[in-house]
């Protein structure tokens, strides 16, 4: 504001003196030159040439003239503290719309309330308090006998207590009488028509009013998740108290709940879901959710039984709409989990079938409308899946000829958008992913460059929008990542440096949402990464601090949900790390009481899900270990009986599935120490 006034005073202090003085002296020349005797009759004075000195001070006035015009006319120059004061302009009104919308929305709700509130003190109070009421429309108050008769019908009603004080009772009516005003005015105006129109009229109302401001509440509840997972929570549970009718609001619920650790509420809010479906496709989705918990569990069975059922339904709708390409996506997605059930049964080659079908299907999408962006997409996560299999199967040059296939299709859609986020995220998980195939190629160099091209994609994702906490998460997986190759490559100091830089996101994030048990879970894990490096430099006293930090974190996150078996397993291996720190420090009773408290829980799992190949694979390493300690503590036999346990469970998973070369590695490896120590 005070530029524009100096621009302003500027004109008229350089400007407009030009002006005049230029102006006066052109008049003054003309008046010497050619003294006017009397005013012009026609326009011949025009043509009339003035001397020399006439038209240059008339010239100049000119330009002055011109000078203050175009200056009073002329844009404000924008420079960057005008740029920068717009913006806070901008900011400042932004703000005050949200905190406008906020306060509509609280205006809202209140009307509602106070709305809903009338409605149902109308509908609970009895014919004969309702009769008096509406005689007393018209008088605009209550006479003191209808007073008392009322008091008397709503004591009777209320069932209330004989030695209940008059007053209280009068209180009660009169906060009824109350409630009841928006009602009574429409009566007024309406004269005595029906009241059972006027209910209805008003729930109607009443449900759009609630409706209109459960679709905003859903809105801004999916912003509100980019940001913090408590306040999209909190906004997608009052979409639910508003409309409890929405599918996606619970599926929703069911999301954020899982990731908030509470399995449970999950399971309600999947199974509210399949009841308030509409259409076959709703019922679908929530199978596929239910069947998802179900994984997470690490109940294979019922998992099983649910992408079992909603691939079924998918092909029934697929028979009688075979062109469309929502329930072939649906019917991609199920043969997906159950490729990822498989997955965790051990069953490669049942996995590879699965996530082949899914991947024909995304094919035939994809060549439908080549220009689907999504469908493309979905094409590449199914070359991913067949990656991440042959990975498991050992089929290194399979599983990079499938990653680089994924990959292609992500270059190319970053290419075509290349402010589009998500591609660019899609991008950096590609990169990850064949970092992966480097490292089990044993090829560190490689596997760094394609670590380090996602970790550039991630940290200039993450610098565009740092309160984005799924950036900021997918920055401290890339740090994990190329720690992790360090620690391969024997570089204790530069692992340690990417495994710090991963906690301190870990714990920014923990800290901003103590709620969120996923972030929780990531602080333990950086806490044990950075544990096994103090073990391996020797540093045994940091390591043990590490690793019972991540150890609490464990302990109450499976307190506070015991029926959840990745809290559990965690647990397990918290203990089995912080016994592997007392075996370096030579403490074998304490290493074994750590040990056995891990054994027990990996047993405990294992008995639960006997088809969960990951499961009984922990029973082997926790016998496996006691194994070994008993070695060192020279009791061969012990060791000896442990590793021939161990090995009867391998044996068990190599039976069952011959083709995954992990099994059958293991057994190798436990049989050769069996004879070694036998041989001893």
């Amino acid at each position: 504001m005070i530029r524009h006034i100096w621009i302003v005073l500027r004109q008229l202090v350089v400007a407009l003196p030009l002006f005049l003085i230029f102006g006066l002296a052109t008049m003054a020349q003309i008046y010497a030159a050619n003294p006017p005797l009397d005013w012009p009759k026609d326009a011949a004075w025009l043509a009339t040439p003035p001397n020399p000195w006439v038209l240059l001070t008339a010239a100049f006035s000119a330009i002055g003239a011109v000078s203050a015009i175009a200056s009073f006319l002329a844009p404000t120059p924008y420079g960057k503290a005008d740029g920068k004061t717009d913006r806070a302009h901008q900011n400042e009104s932004f703000a005050a719309l949200d905190a406008r919308t906020q306060d509509g929305f609280q205006r809202m709700e209140g009307m509602i309330a106070e709305v809903g509130r009338a409605v149902a003190s109308h509908q609970a109070i009895p014919a004969d308090a309702l009769t008096i009421l509406e005689q007393a429309v018209t008088a605009d108050a209550l006479t003191p006998g209808q007073r008392a008769h009322l008091a008397t019908i709503w004591g009777s009603y209320l069932e209330r207590n004989p030695e209940t004080p008059p007053l209280v009772i009068e209180s009660a009516v009169k906060g009824a009488t109350d409630s009841l005003s928006i009602l009574l005015n429409a009566l007024r105006e309406l004269g005595g028509e029906d009241r059972t129109e006027l209910l209805d009229q008003g729930e109607a109302e009443l449900k759009l009013a609630k409706g209109d401001l459960a679709a905003k509440t859903r809105q801004l509840a999916s912003y509100a998740a980019l940001e913090s997972l408590d306040r999209a929570f909190r906004l997608w549970t009052q979409a639910s108290e508003l409309d409890p009718t929405d599918f996606w609001t619970w599926i929703e619920l069911c999301r954020l709940n899982q990731l908030r650790g509470g399995l449970d509420p999950a399971f309600r809010c999947a199974e509210q879901a399949r009841q308030v479906a509409k259409s076959d496709r709703d019922v679908i989705v929530a199978t596929i959710t239910l069947g998802d918990l179900w994984l997470i569990t690490g109940d294979l069975g019922r998992a099983r039984h649910c992408y079992t059922a909603s691939i079924n339904s998918a092909e029934d709708h697929a028979n009688s709409a075979p062109d469309d390409p929502v329930t072939l996506r649906d019917l991609s997605v199920s043969y997906d989990r159950l490729g990822e059930v498989e997955v965790a049964a051990g069953n490669l080659t049942a996995a590879r079938q699965r996530f082949e079908a899914g991947l024909a299907i995304r094919e035939r999408l994809a060549a439908l409308e080549p220009g689907n962006s999504e469908w493309q997409r979905a094409l590449s996560i199914s070359y991913n899946k067949l990656g991440d299999v042959e990975v498991a199967a050992g089929n290194l040059t399979a599983a990079r000829q499938r990653i680089d296939a994924g990959l292609a299709i992500r270059e190319r859609l970053a290419a075509l958008e290349p402010g589009n986020s998500e591609w660019q995220r899609d991008l950096s998980i590609s990169y990850d992913r064949l970092g992966t195939v480097e490292v089990a190629a044993g090829n560190r160099t490689a596997a760094r460059q394609r670590f380090e091209a996602g970790l550039a994609i991630r940290e200039r994702l993450a610098a565009l929008e740092p309160g984005n906490s799924e950036w900021q998460r997918d920055l401290s997986i890339s740090y994990d990542r190329l720690g992790n190759v360090e620690v391969a490559a024997g570089n204790r100091t530069a692992a340690r440096q990417r495994f710090e830089a991963a906690l301190a996101i870990a714990e920014r994030l923990a800290a901003l949402e103590p709620g969120n048990s996923e972030w929780q879970r990531d602080l333990s894990v950086s806490y044990h990464k950075l544990g096994n490096v103090e073990v391996a430099a020797g540093n045994l006293s940091a390591a043990r601090q590490r690793f019972e930090a991540g150890l609490a974190i464990a302990e109450r996150l499976a307190a506070l949900e015991p029926g959840n078996s990745q809290w559990q397993r965690d647990l397990s291996i918290s203990y089995n790390q912080l016994g592997t720190v007392e075996v370096a420090a030579g403490n074998l009773t304490a290493a074994r009481q750590r040990f056995e408290a891990a054994l027990a829980i990996t047993e405990r799992l294992a008995a639960l899900e006997p088809g969960n190949s990951e499961w009984q694979r922990d029973v082997f390493i926790g016998n496996a270990k006691l194994a070994q300690l008993l070695e060192l503590d020279g009791n061969v036999e012990g060791a000896i009986a442990l590793f021939e346990a161990a090995a009867a469970v391998v044996a068990r998973l190599v039976e069952r599935w011959p083709d995954h070369p992990g099994f059958a590695k293991d057994l190798a490896k436990v049989r050769a120490t069996i004879s070694r120590l036998q041989g001893a």
